[in-house]
């Protein structure tokens, strides 16, 4: 279980730092927790609110499953999509000491596109389907809150030269949290089990040739 949690990290912080390269302005938020399921089975729940740095745009996305290590049902459930931005609340700050809190408030039955399904014949880990069909989807009702258990904070400033003048800069901020899961999934406690994260990221950059060129136009 560890070993899957150091892939979820890696993968919430690739995603942070990542997210709104060649963009002027973006925030983002992720939390996911562990929990498990009625019949002993590891259940996951990932959410993700990004911000199109261009348009400024949000967009939420979940992703559940209740295939994990060791599956115990066959068939499991499992679901991922578009959620309206309303059902995840809340904001992570990058400042220590604080409690920020982050809530999940959705029924993917609902949801029109959302894609709820039942996966049979899984692997081992439940990484893969060998079949699957439209499954029934359900009620989500989450609370996440930052701990002072663990933080991961990083930064990165990039400025770009041009015959020695300084055509754009850009700066990134990641920040990943501890935190503790409580609520409900499709009616059933998920308390988190093994871990809970939540985290935020921001980017911005400035393009110093467009602003020289507006400058030199009037």
């Amino acid at each position: 279980m560890r070993t899957i949690m150091k892939l979820v990290c890696v993968k919430a912080i690739l995603f942070l730092m990542t997210t709104g390269v060649a963009a002027q302005t973006s925030n983002n938020n992720f939390a996911f927790g562990y929990f498990l399921t009625q019949d002993g089975s590891l259940g996951f729940v990932e959410v993700l609110r990004t911000q199109d740095p261009t348009t400024h745009v949000i967009e939420t996305d979940l992703y559940y499953s209740f295939c994990g290590y060791p599956y115990l049902t066959n068939p499991c459930q499992q679901g991922t999509g578009v959620i309206p931005n309303s059902a995840f609340s809340g904001q992570v700050y990058s400042e220590m000491n604080r409690l920020d809190v982050l809530t999940l408030s959705v029924d993917t039955s609902t949801i029109a596109g959302f894609r709820n399904s039942l996966c049979f014949n899984q692997d081992f880990f439940g990484q893969n389907c060998g079949s699957s069909v439209p499954g029934p989807g359900g009620l989500f009702s989450l609370t996440w809150k930052r701990n002072k258990d663990g933080a991961n904070i990083g930064s990165t400033n990039v400025s770009n030269y041009r015959s020695g003048k300084l055509i754009d800069s850009s700066s990134s901020l990641y920040s990943v949290f501890t935190a503790s899961q409580a609520g409900t999934v499709f009616g059933l406690a998920a308390g988190n089990v093994g871990g809970a994260e939540m985290a935020n990221s921001t980017y911005s950059q400035t393009l110093k040739e467009k602003f020289a060129a507006r400058k030199n136009s009037h």
